[in-house]
């Protein structure tokens, strides 16, 4: 399950809880375009009005509530009945008849905002530049799920090259995650100290000037398993003083899942937030 606007959400992709998260914490959405003026695609951004920016959760919600009816067994009509909202339910199959098409997420979006979103307005559209086709605050996110596959490769018994590794320490997986990201994020730092901003001791483990993101790193064993949900507590009411910290990124190193109830935490801890008037979005990762 996936929350934003107080609202949840259960099937909709990644891309579409990228775009409530990005709406949540600044009204915005980003997205891959062709530019005319550059003759390329290019990173390009949507500052939404509050009436469309509630249009927009009614549409995911809406195509949410569809495609529980589809998994349910339902054709796309009886599934398009159950939704609630009476006006998009009515806008999403218009779509389907003046389009002859299926019900892909931008039918429930109704006309306008789908010609905002789907289609170019140079009135609205702000080039951000060419770049990774997402938001790069969620290539993060991807390169963090991918640390299990290179701790697997690096721990290979008998062959030539780096094998052999035995990752124990919690220092070990924050300089693993630094390599990974540093050919794709050049100004990726280890250790930034919290007394900086925030008149403590405490350390950040890694942090991304460039996409204002922050990360914390944690090992978790038996021993310490208790401790693990209490500690991120702190963090993420410490780390979002760091001038860095739009997004804390909480990575939980659980190899052998003494954490319990991860699902649920990820889900609580995870979302949009406002402390001492600064907005950050906290995503929290167990893994593997």
């Amino acid at each position: 399950m996936f929350s934003a606007f107080g609202r949840d959400f259960y099937h909709i992709d990644d891309h579409h809880k990228s775009e409530l998260e990005s709406l949540e914490f600044d009204g915005t959405i980003t997205s891959q375009q062709f530019v005319e003026d550059l003759d390329d695609f290019a990173l390009v951004r949507f500052r939404l009005t509050p009436s469309e920016i509630i249009r927009y959760v009614d549409a995911m919600q809406a195509y949410d509530e569809w495609i529980q009816g589809v998994k349910d067994g339902l054709d796309d009509d009886s599934a398009l009945s159950r939704i609630a909202n009476r006006q998009v339910r009515i806008e999403a199959a218009t779509y389907r008849l003046r389009k002859d098409l299926g019900l892909p997420p931008a039918a429930f979006l109704g006309e306008g905002l789908e010609d905002l979103l789907c289609f170019e307005d140079g009135n609205r559209r702000e080039v951000l530049g060419s770049g990774y086709e997402r938001d790069r605050r969620r290539l993060v996110d991807e390169v963090i799920q991918g640390i299990p596959a290179v701790v697997d490769h690096l721990s290979r018994p008998g062959v030539q090259g780096l094998s052999g590794q035995q990752l124990t320490k919690e220092e070990q997986i924050r300089d693993l995650l630094y390599i990974m990201l540093r050919g794709v994020f050049p100004d990726v730092t280890i250790e930034d100290s919290v007394s900086k901003f925030a008149g403590s001791g405490k350390r950040v483990d890694l942090s991304i000037a460039g996409v204002s993101t922050v990360i914390e790193v944690k090992f978790a064993r038996r021993e310490n398993a208790s401790r693990i949900i209490p500690e991120l507590h702190v963090d993420i009411g410490t780390y979002h003083r760091h001038s860095s910290c739009d997004t804390l990124q909480c990575v939980i190193w659980d190899p052998n899942r003494v954490v319990q109830d991860r699902s649920a935490v990820e889900r609580d801890l995870s979302g949009a937030r406002t402390i001492d008037g600064r907005k950050f979005v906290v995503r929290v990762h167990f893994v593997p």
